[in-house]
């Protein structure tokens, strides 16, 4: 089903405790960001509290109208992974793969912290998907959520840009509109998508003896709003991680060691996932020399057929970092 796009042009909101004042254009608004040049690192877009404050509570009523865990999507779609802030190379991508509505797009979260241009990068992916709801989809990543986005960088961004009183309203705003994303999504019924990764609840009922359909319907079950809890399939959406190689287990299926599908992740919370407990995994990441510290390439997976060929099912645009950046005016240290 098509989603519904709101008014370009609006002041009435639903929530009076959100200090929201102003009337705005919300075409402007994108005009204003994807224009900032990529290259310009000593300034950021014109961008205010009430601005930030409008979206988010717009973002709210929108994303309210279908409180499901998993979104449905349909290809040709680009699929995006983290940001983390990282404005200039969003602007990058769009520039090199189309803008919306005429390129589709499945963000997976972590749009915030580490870059100081988190900010500009949340409005602008908001606002699109306010705009152009049936061009620009958005999950929820694990930076998303309160106790991640309050240490590694967006807390800091919001009260320096604000101030602490202005500030910590405008961080409230966010923190809502984040308990309202969905936390996964199915491309063409075939491609399941999260930021984090699959969950040994999978291997229970009601998921382990449903259709693939009906797995997805017991999943939406889940309703948001919700701050992520520290353990279960929400968790492990947001958390998990496929195993850099296969582990074994002591006990032995006939002759050879038995491989184990989960272990307890690194990370201390959720697990990790071995490559016999799903079919095919691909990851994405979409921030090229990440946090200033790394070399690393940023990709982006093109799915750009109905039909899609499980064994290949697209391909990668790939955005090398850019050169010579300065990272303290960009990066938080030690973020």
């Amino acid at each position: 089903p098509r989603r519904k796009a709101v008014s370009l042009r609006t002041s009435e909101f639903t929530d009076p405790t959100m200090p929201i004042t102003a009337e705005m254009n919300l075409n402007e608004l994108i005009i204003r960001l994807m224009s900032f040049p990529a290259d310009e690192y000593s300034s950021h877009p014109n961008l205010t509290a009430d601005e930030c404050l409008t979206v988010c509570q717009l973002a709210i009523n929108f994303l309210s109208s279908d409180t499901a865990i998993c979104l449905r999507v349909q290809s040709p779609v680009n699929i995006v992974g983290d940001i983390h802030g990282q404005f200039h190379d969003l602007l990058r991508i769009f520039d090199r793969l189309g803008q919306p509505p005429k390129s589709k797009y499945l963000f997976l979260g972590d749009y915030i912290d580490r870059g100081k241009y988190s900010l500009e990068v949340i409005v602008l992916l908001l606002t699109l998907m306010l705009v152009y709801p049936n061009s620009v989809y958005l999950l929820r990543g694990n930076h998303e959520a309160a106790n991640v986005c309050c240490r590694y960088g967006f807390k800091d961004e919001v009260m320096q840009r604000f101030g602490n009183e202005t500030g910590t309203s405008v961080l409230m705003g966010f923190l809502r509109c984040f308990q309202w994303l969905p936390l996964a999504g199915l491309i063409n019924q075939q491609i399941f998508c999260c930021h984090g990764g699959i969950s040994p609840t999978f291997e229970l009922e009601p998921y382990r003896s449903s259709k693939p359909v009906s797995a997805i319907t017991s999943l939406n079950s889940m309703r948001r709003p919700f701050e992520p809890p520290q353990f279960g399939a929400a968790c492990d959406l947001l958390w998990a991680d496929p195993m850099p190689y296969p582990q074994f287990c002591l006990f032995k299926a006939g002759d050879q060691p038995a491989k184990v599908h989960w272990t307890p992740s690194k990370r201390g919370c959720s697990y990790m996932f071995s490559l016999e407990a799903l079919e095919r995994c691909i990851t994405v990441f979409s921030a090229p020399g990440y946090s200033g510290t790394h070399t690393n390439a940023g990709a982006v997976l093109q799915i750009d057929k109905d039909k899609i060929n499980m064994r290949k099912p697209g391909s990668f645009f790939v955005l090398r970092p850019v050169e010579n950046k300065p990272v303290t005016g960009l990066f938080w240290v030690g973020g």
